[in-house]
Formats: structure tokens, sequence, C-alpha cells
């Protein structure tokens, strides 16, 4: 499969630049673009005409900054991933204290075993 290309968009219209990926971006996944994180929000696909058969040209994504999110392993967090609490997501940061901090947390416990 060819690298699909990819327009990265800042909501509402401001143009961040062209990607080439290899697989379909997801709306709640993380892309970085220039060295920052940006959460992507809404996927859509344009198409072309091409011998009779509609194929597909490019992808378009709306994005926002991911904020404080930081790379841990093959995803972006936010907060503190060593602890048990944290939710592992570039959107939440834990289900005690979602708005953090999570320097000096009160609740914070190690993470055991695998994430």
């Amino acid at each position: 499969m060819d690298d699909l290309p990819v327009e990265v968009y800042l909501q509402p219209k401001e143009f961040l630049g062209n990607l080439k990926l290899v697989e379909t971006p997801q709306p709640g996944q993380t892309l970085e673009l220039e060295g920052r994180p940006y959460l992507i929000l809404e996927r859509r696909h344009c198409y072309h005409l091409k011998r009779g058969k509609y194929r597909l040209w490019r992808t378009v994504v709306q994005v926002q900054p991911a904020g404080e999110a930081m790379r841990w392993g093959d995803r972006w967090v936010v907060g503190d991933p060593q602890c048990a609490f944290n939710a592992l997501s570039p959107l939440l940061r834990c289900a005690l204290h979602p708005e953090g901090p999570c320097h000096g947390c009160p609740d914070r416990q190690p993470r055991t075993g695998k994430h």
C-alpha cells in the first residue's frame, strides 16, 4: 500500500502541514508534526474519479495541540505514566485528579506490571 497523503489543520482552519502516513489516521490518536504532538479530532476522506472508480486521494485531519502530552513507549500520555492511576491517554490524566497536577499528588501509587 502506498503512503497516504494527509493534510493537517489546526481548528478551525489553520493549515499546519502535509504528512505521508502508512496507516489511516483515526480520531483520538496523536500524531507528531515538527516535533509537537497533536490530537486528531476529526478525519475526512477526499476521493477522485479515475477510470470510472472513486479512489482515495487524500485525508484531511482537524487537530488540536496535545497540551502537556509526552511520549511514553509507543503512545502519547498526559501526566505521570508511572502512576497506577494514570489513564495512559492523551486526553485524560487520571481517574482521581483529571485536571492534575501529578507533581505532589498524595494519591500517587507506582504502576506495577506491564502497561
